[in-house]
């Protein structure tokens, strides 16, 4: 579960993205069987993908967002 500032960043980050790819919150506790399927290890976390594959996974919080937004943003313009 992330704390709402994250939530917040989380779900701005996807409106300035969408034409770039989809975002999707997913509660751990209500979709365990699918996390244990993504091979979700630790939450919060993002997993970012490309191309059908998993391409990184990183926390997310308050201090890991700044590493995340950059990372998403670079995925999104293609680097």
């Amino acid at each position: 579960m992330c704390d709402r500032r994250t939530e917040k960043d989380f779900a701005k980050t996807a409106r300035e993205l969408k034409a770039s790819g989809s975002f999707y919150h997913v509660s751990y506790d209500t979709a365990r069987p699918f996390c244990k399927a993504a091979a979700v290890k630790f939450v919060p976390c993002a997993h970012i993908y490309r191309d059908g594959g998993l391409l990184q996974t990183l926390p997310l919080g308050p201090k890991a967002w700044p590493a995340f937004a950059a990372r998403i943003k670079e995925v999104a313009v293609g680097s």
